[in-house]
């Protein structure tokens, strides 16, 4: 599936992996008894492009709640941050959809 394809059908709850090859990648995996080092769900709301809500050691996008470039758990559009983690990171991504129908009281 390529990232348009994926972009299309992100609903909230879905579930984007990432696997490096880096020393560090392999530390995290390491260190976490992971297969893969980093993780991040999708926000989606209403007509906001999807955005990923992860913790990023860097500050290589803008926080789209803040605008700041920062560090730690923050919102990012979801095109721009798997293609910082794909192309600048070298990473390759997966996703996992979460599929159930969320009710008001949930």
């Amino acid at each position: 599936m390529t990232l348009h394809d994926a972009l299309d059908v992100a609903a909230s709850g879905d579930v984007w992996l990432f696997r490096g090859r880096s020393v560090a990648d392999r530390a995290i995996r390491l260190f976490t008894n992971s297969p893969v080092n980093h993780v991040g769900m999708v926000l989606a709301i209403d007509d906001l492009p999807p955005l990923l809500w992860h913790a990023e050691l860097g500050a290589s996008m803008p926080n789209v709640w803040t605008g700041e470039r920062e560090r730690g758990a923050q919102l990012h559009r979801l095109d721009r941050a798997v293609s910082v983690w794909t192309n600048r990171y070298g990473q390759q991504p997966w996703f996992r959809q979460i599929d159930i129908d969320a009710t008001d009281e949930m």
